[in-house]
């Protein structure tokens, strides 16, 4: 598997058990996340692909993150 897809497989394996994580590592997974995002997004625009960003999940993710406690499995 590529590190791509490694971390796909995990974020899918966490929303599977969001229940079970514990805030902090709902939130390291978000931020890994918005990490792996902005880089893959700069690597397209690197290779002049067409990189489309959603500028409102981009805005509430950060929030998300710093307020995870708060925020239902669902949200997460």
């Amino acid at each position: 598997m590529t590190v791509t897809t490694d971390m796909i497989s995990e974020f899918v394996r966490a929303a599977n058990r969001v229940e079970t994580l514990a805030p902090a590592d709902r939130r390291l997974l978000l931020e890994k996340g918005v990490s792996a995002s902005g880089a893959l997004r700069g690597l397209l625009v690197k290779t002049a692909k067409v990189a489309p960003v959603d500028d409102a999940a981009e805005r509430v993710i950060p929030d998300i993150a710093s307020n995870i406690e708060q925020m239902s499995d669902e949200t997460v």
